[in-house]
């Protein structure tokens, strides 16, 4: 996975530490002083790679609050990590609210925020293969070995077959998954069980786009993910997804 984790923090001892601590879990990191140097980075992108951003709520003389809502109005689709003391929890909140990925309170486990960041790199690089109908890189998020078990019952045996399936979707189709209620549970070091529900919304390229984007269709789907997921030489990847869809409204 070819992305890199934004630090931006005001305390320098913080980011050499959060720097090595990503850094020795084999990510790549750039370090920001503030939050003006860092969004003077993200005008100056042509386009927006794979990255995460971990910030502090608390920053001078612009806020972690103040430097995301920047990010937002240059649309930057990032997933934003806050890092907040325990009087700034309520701030926290309102920024995930707002759009942020995620907040940790300090002080924090070393391993509880890699997962985090890591888990968003994940859902952004699913995302952005989702935006770009890219089986490969659709496929690309399971082992080789990985078997997907689909809402109708049907069972995908190996990442090619589940390319293969990917690559049947019309090419005009989006879908847009929601997915909450994240809970992990780290079995080994090298093995995790991970369930979450996923609402999912489709449209068409073909739909007309208004100021707010295409129109979804009216078929909301209410469902679940149970994921076995294990680390591979190339990361974490799914190593058994159950795709289960059981409420639906519209048409």
């Amino acid at each position: 996975m070819d992305a890199t984790i934004h630090i931006i923090d005001d305390d320098a001892d913080t980011r050499d530490a959060l720097a090595w601590l990503f850094d020795s879990r084999g990510h790549t990191t750039t370090a920001w002083p503030d939050g003006e140097s860092f969004l003077n980075h993200a005008r100056a992108l042509p386009a927006w790679p794979l990255a995460v951003a971990v910030m502090d709520i608390r920053m001078e003389p612009l806020s972690g609050l103040a430097t995301f809502d920047k990010l937002k109005e240059l649309a930057c689709p990032w997933p934003i990590l806050f890092l907040t003391g325990h009087a700034d929890v309520s701030l926290a909140v309102a920024a995930v609210k707002a759009g942020a990925w995620d907040f940790l309170e300090k002080p924090f486990q070393n391993n509880n925020l890699v997962d985090r960041v890591e888990a968003a790199l994940v859902g952004q690089q699913t995302e952005d293969s989702q935006h770009a109908n890219d089986a490969p890189g659709l496929a690309s998020l399971f082992a080789a070995e990985a078997t997907l078990t689909r809402p109708d019952g049907a069972v995908l045996r190996g990442r090619e077959a589940i390319e293969a399936a990917y690559r049947l979707r019309p090419a005009e189709r989006i879908t847009r998954h929601l997915v909450t209620n994240i809970v992990v549970r780290i079995e080994a070091l090298d093995a995790a069980h991970v369930c979450s529900s996923v609402l999912l919304w489709s449209g068409s390229t073909e739909d007309a786009a208004g100021p707010q984007g295409r129109r979804a269709h009216a078929c909301q789907i209410v469902g679940s993910f149970d994921d076995r997921c294990a680390l591979t030489p190339d990361g974490w990847r799914f190593a058994r997804r159950k795709a289960t869809f059981a409420l639906h409204s519209g048409a």
